[in-house]
């Protein structure tokens, strides 16, 4: 077979009925869900005389009740939380920047915020958003090397 086959494991009395729109004469029972996918390769080589190697199918179990509410409200603390620590590594590394530009060496910021020296070289090399700042040196090197005239 050229294609994935999705089965819908829904609960029923004693295990799990599973179907697929896509073949819909194939119907399996289980009683465990853990043996539901191998049942279904065997149905769907049976009913459609391919090699069982070359059958592929994905069984996803239609979750209701009580747990759906729980388990949805958990996925979107996951997603949030993701989210927040994104952020806390960006602010961290613009952290780690600003001190390296004011002068500390990483070992002394490694020492301050209680990183390694490795952690902050990762962090000094992450990419922000944010222009970057001409600091008084950067500006003095400019006037000097002729590229920007001090102003009037």
């Amino acid at each position: 077979m050229d294609a994935t086959l999705t089965f819908v494991a829904r609960r029923v009395a004693g295990g799990w009925l599973l179907h697929s729109d896509a073949l819909p004469e194939v119907e399996v029972t289980s009683t465990r869900l853990t043996d539901a996918h191998a049942r279904v390769r065997e149905e769907v080589a049976k009913a459609t005389g391919a090699d069982l190697d070359d059958v592929d199918v994905v069984v996803n179990p239609e979750l209701t009740g009580r747990a759906v509410g729980h388990l949805e409200a958990a996925s979107a603390l996951q997603e949030q939380l993701q989210q927040l620590a994104d952020r806390a590594r960006e602010a961290l590394a613009l952290g780690v920047q600003f001190l390296l530009e004011d002068g500390l060496t990483q070992r002394e910021v490694a020492l301050a915020l209680g990183l390694s020296v490795a952690r902050v070289r990762q962090l000094a090399a992450v990419p922000t958003e944010r222009p970057v700042p001409l600091t008084a040196r950067h500006m003095q090197h400019l006037y000097d090397s002729g590229a920007l005239r001090p102003p009037q």
